[in-house]
């Protein structure tokens, strides 16, 4: 199933990547098109679903769901801090989306995949 999720993420990433702008463009108008890191952080994030839904799906038992709950608003709680920091920093809005995909990888990805294969050894 992981493997599933991370293909279908990873196709889903490329697409955003290379044809992310004609869409945008054609959707919203040439105006609206946003900028590579934007597209890219994007794409990130799609493959990162991928990896944290299948995880999510697995982890989802009375053991682990106050946990995992727990781990979604820290997760939340420190995307915010960094949306406000990247921007500043980056002076791009790039900074927003990267920020999610930094918060979401290290305060959740990390520890649920360490608690999926921990499990899956006991």
């Amino acid at each position: 199933m992981l493997i599933i999720s991370v293909l279908g993420g990873g196709v889903a990433g490329v697409a955003i990547l290379f044809f992310g702008r004609s869409v945008i463009s054609l959707w919203a108008g040439p105006g609206m098109v946003p900028g590579a890191g934007v597209l890219a952080g994007f794409a990130a994030y799609s493959v990162l679903m991928g990896v944290g839904g299948s995880l999510t799906a697995y982890l989802n038992n009375d053991r682990f769901l106050h946990r995992q709950a727990a781990l979604y608003v820290f997760a939340s709680v420190v995307a915010v801090l960094l949306k406000v920091l990247l921007v500043r920093a980056w002076k791009d809005p790039s900074g927003a989306v990267w920020a999610t995909v930094f918060a979401y990888t290290l305060v959740f990805v990390v520890p649920a995949t360490w608690a999926a294969f921990s499990t899956r050894r006991s």
